[in-house]
Order: structure tokens, then C-alpha cells, then sequence
């Protein structure tokens, strides 16, 4: 993501996950990952805002795919640094850990 969490690249892991193809998400907000309820808490922002203060923030929440069902998972999200230690933007790291169906 960028440094407005904007969607940069999307990887297979990812379209196998959401349900999502790259066309459809490049250069949208990931917001859309977020339940309803934790965008109405600003989670999205406090994700990003905690992973810049602390170069790193993990979390546990349920996320949405595309055809809206959830899913329990583990994330990590990273700040992305340039060479000269600037922010650039964010990298995201998501487990899937709903129970087995």
C-alpha cells in the first residue's frame, strides 16, 4: 500500500484470499477488507497510524471477502521505508485463522 493505504499490488495469496482480482482492488483504499463496525471505529487509520509509530502493528480481527462472507485472521502491517528511511507506504501480512468448515 501507499503511504494513504491505497492498494499497490495485489498477489495471488491475496485474490485467493479476498476473492479479489488485482484489477479489481489496485489503487483503491483497503478499507475494504474491514468489517462495517471497524471502519465505524476507524480501525483501518489506528492500524496505520500504530504501524508508523511502532514500524510494525499486529492484529486479530475478522475481515470480509468479496462476496461478503468473514473470516478470523492474524495480520501484520509494516511501514515500508526509501533508502534514505522516509515512509513510502505499507506492506500487510494476513493468516486466515477462521476454524476449519
Amino acid at each position: 500500500m501507499d503511504i494513504e493505504t491505497r492498494i499497490v499490488t495485489w498477489d495471488q495469496g491475496a485474490v485467493d484470499l479476498f476473492g479479489y482480482r488485482p484489477e479489481d482492488v489496485v489503487g483503491e483504499n483497503a478499507r475494504f477488507i474491514f468489517t462495517p463496525q471497524d471502519i465505524g471505529q476507524h480501525a483501518p487509520e489506528a492500524e496505520a497510524t500504530n504501524a508508523i509509530a511502532n514500524r510494525t502493528t499486529p492484529d486479530e480481527r475478522w475481515h470480509v471477502r468479496k462476496d461478503g462472507s468473514l473470516f478470523w485472521a492474524m495480520g501484520l502491517m509494516m511501514t515500508l521505508n526509501d533508502d534514505d528511511g522516509r515512509h513510502v507506504g505499507f506492506a500487510k501480512l494476513i493468516r486466515e485463522r477462521s476454524p476449519p468448515k
